[in-house]
């Protein structure tokens, strides 16, 4: 089976593959690239600041909206290892089985594209010198615990490789902060409000200073 990200990533492959054995005992093989650090990477722009969500998955502090379509098609693939789970729960059958591990394949193959794509989007358009990313929780309440659990481990691990990548091959420095103040802080000065605007954190945008406020 072939995959886009990996097909349309430069580099060279190693001469080693990664062996993967999930508790069903199905065996996935992964192939590795030596990826080269970009020497025409210029940046444009001295920093960009992004949210991770999940209704989109990155929103920057220029407006920019990628990954809309993230949490849509991670309820069907919820939806689906739900229904699974519920019938072999009802046969009196334990919830692991071949068919619910290559479900769970399925998923993590799609967040890893999809987190990988949104990124490399993010940096293509905007080029920045510095991600400034706020540490937000994965998380729904409108997502199972199961897929609400993988998403959260699995995702934030694949975020911070994906950066580290950027970091390694282009040069963008990698600053986390924490979420509870990426509301608060004003894109343009930096100025760092009181209170927390709650409905700025739900629409993923940040507040601006007063006197940052145009007239």
């Amino acid at each position: 089976m072939s995959n886009d990200y990996y097909d349309n990533t430069p580099g060279i492959r190693k001469n080693f593959i990664q062996v993967n054995v999930s508790e069903g005992n199905v065996i996935a093989f992964f192939f590795a690239k030596d990826v080269p650090a970009r020497t025409d990477y210029l940046p444009e722009m001295d920093k960009l600041s992004l949210d991770i969500g999940l209704s989109t998955l990155f929103v920057s502090d220029k407006g920019d909206l990628w990954g809309r379509t993230f949490f849509s098609v991670l309820k069907k693939y919820d939806d689906l290892l739900t229904a699974l789970a519920k019938n072999r729960q009802r046969q009196g059958q334990k919830t692991r089985s071949l068919k619910y591990d290559r479900l769970v394949d399925n998923i993590r193959e799609f967040i890893k594209n999809e987190i990988n794509r949104v990124l490399n989007r993010a940096v293509d358009i905007r080029k920045p010198a510095e991600l400034v990313v706020a540490r937000l929780d994965f998380r729904s309440p409108d997502l199972s615990q199961r897929m609400n659990r993988l998403i959260s481990m699995f995702g934030r691990s694949l975020v911070k490789r994906k950066l580290d990548s950027l970091n390694a091959s282009l040069g963008i420095t990698v600053t986390e902060i924490n979420a509870a103040y990426s509301s608060q802080e004003c894109s343009v000065c930096g100025y760092v409000a009181k209170e927390i605007d709650r409905r700025n954190r739900s629409s993923n945008a940040n507040v601006a200073a007063p006197e940052c406020m145009p007239m």
